[in-house]
């Protein structure tokens, strides 16, 4: 997966279209669709910053686009990693190349890649979830 091109994309919370802005589940839904055909619902919420932000509505188990998805445990590139910020799931990447990275944006962030290894990022992991296709 070639992700230069999603690099300093901006973020805009609530964000759904590239030219203006993604916030991390648009991110994540564009990603996706372009680079694996995978089409996501554009979940909608408060605000970024909500305690019942993104990760967790589509932490939701009885959504029937879930049933497309299982939970993994070794990270491996397109799957979606949904970590718990301020104690609740709240943001998601896609995992990009041999699994120890992603591709993410956050309010103040423009698209980036990081390490999933960092301290941080490491200790915030909630789960990680692939696609039925891969």
């Amino acid at each position: 997966m070639d992700v230069s091109k999603y690099l300093g994309l901006p973020f805009l919370d609530g964000g759904r279209d590239p030219a203006t802005g993604l916030d991390c589940w648009g991110l994540v839904m564009y990603v996706l669709k372009q680079e694996l055909s995978i089409e996501l619902p554009s979940l909608q919420y408060s605000s970024a910053l909500d305690s019942r932000a993104v990760g967790e509505v589509a932490a939701e188990k009885d959504q029937d686009w879930r049933k497309q998805w299982r939970q993994v445990e070794q990270a491996k590139e397109g799957d979606i990693v949904l970590f718990r910020l301020h104690g609740h799931p709240s943001h998601v990447g896609v995992v990009i190349g041999d699994g120890a990275d992603f591709l993410h944006t956050e309010p103040g962030k423009r698209c980036v890649v990081e390490s999933l290894c960092s301290i941080f990022w490491i200790n915030n992991i909630h789960s990680l979830w692939r696609h039925e296709s891969q």
